[in-house]
This record gives structure tokens, sequence and C-alpha cells, in this order.
């Protein structure tokens, strides 16, 4: 008998035969050949962490000049780290141009050096769809695309044209090919790409429905960021929940949405999810109007939706040092839980408290 057939006649015996990719589905460790133990990992879910509006200015983007580039995600890199891949909505251009859109009263942007701290949040997805993301012009732009394209972090939902805003960001998530989608909803007008203008993809339902049609195969996953909705309201509109249900029946696989800088409701909608607004990631403003944060895991086994996992996130980062960081307190997690439940109340969503996190199932 070879030492290969010894292995498998015992990983048969105890219960953790090889699986068609050639791991053990149970058990903490197998031996090798030379009686080496080795670790198997039990469980074959991917996850994917959602995350909210990064708005790296003011205060924020500040801390990174006098604190260093670690500074703004300290208290939760090591934990975002655990999942497999991350994703968010970078609501600032990275440029050092000065030159602003006149007819905003709010405009944003991190320098690259102050961009840096992007780094040591890790995202593997950002979506560039907003309102913001031109607040310098369209060479603001042009400086945002080159500095992830160096540091390979990819971008969708805007570029030099309406094509290339359109096109998605791929990557892997543990074996199942992501397909990630983004479009901005809200003005100016000017913002968005046109077929001879760099700027975002315009939210334009046909247009998304086509590119749904385009990237969903059998064996992927379909990611639609939405940025949309109204600032500082609890509870999508209707047309909003109307809209997000028929872009997944038309094959996308989650809707996640931004913009309002407050959590919104969360909605299971034939076992996909619905995510109407994650609130910010960061932020330099100290806004009363700000309400703790979400951040959302999504575990898929293939492309099967298996669970989520919400966690929460200081909304009022101003008496945090203007930078986020997970809710531990037992009762501050028991009021965001049934906050979370009274906004989704038309969804009948049912989340369950479980140490630090809000687990809900399809």
């Amino acid at each position: 008998m070879t030492a290969r057939t010894s292995i498998l006649l015992l990983l048969l015996l105890t219960g953790c035969a090889p699986t068609r990719h050639g791991e053990a589905r149970l058990g903490a460790a197998i031996t090798d050949a030379r009686g080496t133990a080795r670790p198997v990992r039990s469980d074959p879910t991917a996850t994917l962490l959602l995350l909210g509006d990064i708005m790296l200015q003011g205060e924020a983007a500040r801390k990174v000049d006098t604190q260093g580039a670690s500074y703004p995600f300290a208290l939760v890199s090591s934990a975002f780290s655990r999942y497999d891949r991350r994703f968010a909505n970078l609501e600032v251009s990275i440029t050092d141009r000065r030159n602003r859109w006149k007819k905003k009263k709010y405009t944003f942007r991190a320098t690259p050096s102050q961009a840096q701290s992007l780094l040591h949040l890790k995202p593997d997805v950002l979506s560039l769809a907003n309102n913001h993301m031109l607040d310098f012009g369209p060479g603001g732009l042009r400086d945002t695309l080159a500095w992830l394209k160096k540091h390979h972090i990819p971008g969708t939902g805007a570029g030099l044209n309406a094509a290339t805003a359109r096109t998605p960001a791929i990557i892997d998530l543990k074996g199942t090919r992501a397909v990630f989608l983004a479009y901005n909803e809200r003005p100016p007008k000017a913002f968005f790409a046109a077929k001879k203008r760099p700027g975002t993809a315009r939210l334009y339902e046909p247009q998304i429905l086509h590119d749904i049609k385009k990237y969903k195969k059998k064996n992927n996953l379909v990611f639609v960021s939405l940025h949309w909705g109204v600032e500082h309201t609890d509870i999508p509109r209707r047309y909003q929940i109307r809209r997000a249900r028929r872009l997944l029946a038309a094959g996308a696989d989650a809707i996640i949405g931004h913009h309002p800088h407050r959590p919104q409701s969360i909605e299971i909608y034939r076992g996909k999810p619905i995510l109407y607004s994650l609130g910010n990631l960061i932020s330099g403003f100290a806004n009363p109007l700000y309400r703790d944060n979400l951040a959302v895991v999504l575990h898929y086994r293939g492309t099967t939706f298996v669970k989520m996992e919400v966690f929460f996130l200081t909304g009022r980062m101003d008496k945090k040092g203007y930078r986020p960081s997970l809710i531990t307190d037992k009762a501050a997690l028991k009021r965001n839980v049934q906050r979370l439940k009274k906004i989704s109340t038309i969804f009948r969503l049912s989340p369950l408290l479980m140490g630090d996190r809000a687990v809900i199932t399809p």
C-alpha cells in the first residue's frame, strides 16, 4: 500500500474524505506522507466584505498628515483583513489639483500622500460611481485612475468615456469569478460620462440591465453598486425597491447601495441581498445627523448565497478621532440590531444578534 493510499484510507475512516478540489471537508489537520500534520481549511465558503463611503477629507485627511498613513483604519484593518475580499465606495478623487467644481457646496479630494492610507485598508475593488468623483474636474478623475492603477486596485463606475465607465472590475472570489458594476444616480449631470467625455457611469436602468445580461454567467457572481437615494434617510424610496428587485430578477446577485451617509433597510429578495445603503466607512465631518454604520460580510458557497453578517461601526467618528471603529458594547449592539430591524420592517427582516454581529440568512 502506498503512502498516498494510506492517507486516503485514513481520511475515509475519519469522515474527512477529500472534496473534488482535493481538500478535506472536516477536521483540524491531516497527516502527509512524512507524518507531518498540516492544517485543513474546513470552511469552503467565500467571504466578501462590503463597506460604505470613503470620505477621506477634512479632519480625516488632516489626521493622515499628522498621524501617518496607518492611522485612519488602524482600529479596523486587522478585523477586515480576515475576509477574502473587500469592496467600498471611494467618494473622493485622489489628486493634488486645486481647481474645484465651483457650482458645488462640498467638494472632496485626498492627496496622493493621504490616499496611502487606503493601502492599509487593502480594498480589492472600489466603486468610483458617485457625485464627488469629478469634484476636481476630469483631470482629478484621471489622477485617481492613475493612482489606482499604480497600486493595483481595480475601480469601476467611472472612466475616460461612457464605455470605460461601464467596464466592470472582475476579481477572483475564492475560485468564483466576481463581477462588479457601479452606477451613479446623483447630480450634477455634467459628471456623467459620455461617448467622448470622462465621468461616472450614469444610473440608467436599461443600460444596467444590458450590462447584467452581458456579464452574468451560470458560474459567476455579479454585484451591482448603486449611488442613489436621499441623504440622511433611513428607508429607501419605492422606486429604489422596485428597481433593485428588477436588477436581481435580471441576474444580479446582490445590490450594494451608497450615498445617504447613514444605513438604510436590508432586504433579502428571492434569496439575494439588497443593501439599500451601508452608510459611511470614514468621514471627516462631525455631523449630528450621522448614525452608526454597517460593514456587511456576504458568505457564498460557489455562487450560492449562504448568509450575511452585519457588523456595526461608530457613526460619530469625530468622537473616535475621525476614524472607523467596530462597536462591541452589548447595549449599543442591541440598539443597532433593533434599529436595523425597525427600518427593515417592510421587508420582514429578522436579524439575529450573535456576539458582536447580526446574522441574516436567506
